[in-house]
């Protein structure tokens, strides 16, 4: 087996693993506003890295209930590599050139919310008229509780870097929030790169 195949190789089966691991995080994730989390291996080294690739042809995994239209996958790609180069990282095209490559998991998962309220019913003062006597009647309160449920749909974006030296993950971030119509839809693209920018500030860590 040849150099190129051998890369290709390595990328399918590092791939594979991502995409077994990013897919069990995304399900994990249950945030109802914009949540950002990241984790890195503190045995590797990100001083030297310097140029980077995408980690396949198709670099994004599904998970959840649903997934971006081609537009939404294809804006989140450019999002994140242009974020990349703003940071500093060279784009290389060939993934045995890189330091790292990169992958990214979205999903989204429809949801119910439940939500209980508590309300307390007052009864002022009023006559009370007995047989022999009448007075007056003290106030009374007494409470209910109303149960109401809302859908809405939690979207989560997680982006993966892998060692090509190591061939091993070296650092995760993900972010979880509910989302609008807009952003459902892949309307809202200051959306994309605010999520995005959220995630890969922490990138590389320290």
């Amino acid at each position: 087996m040849d150099d190129g195949s051998l890369a290709e190789e390595t990328m399918k089966t590092l791939a594979t693993r991502f995409a077994t691991c990013a897919a069990a995080l995304v399900l994990a994730g249950c945030a109802t506003g914009p949540e950002v989390f990241s984790d890195f291996d503190p045995e590797q080294s990100f001083t030297e890295y310097r140029t980077f690739a995408w980690i396949g042809e198709n670099p994004m995994t599904v998970a959840g209930d649903r997934g971006p239209n081609p537009l939404v996958a294809k804006r989140l790609q450019d999002t994140i590599q242009a974020t990349l180069v703003e940071k500093g990282f060279q784009y290389v095209a060939d993934p045995t050139d890189a330091d790292f490559v990169v992958a990214f998991t979205v999903g989204a998962r429809d949801l119910v919310e439940v939500r209980e309220r508590e309300y307390v019913d007052y009864y002022g003062p009023h006559w009370r008229w007995g047989y022999d006597y009448y007075g007056v009647r003290p106030a009374r309160a007494s409470t209910r509780t109303e149960v109401s449920t809302h859908n809405y749909t939690e979207g989560t974006l997680a982006i993966d870097i892998f060692d090509t030296e190591r061939k091993s993950p070296v650092w995760h971030g993900a972010a979880s929030k509910r989302l609008t119509r807009d952003e459902l839809q892949g309307r809202n693209t200051e959306a994309i790169r605010a999520g995005v920018s959220a995630i890969l500030a922490e990138f590389p860590p320290g």
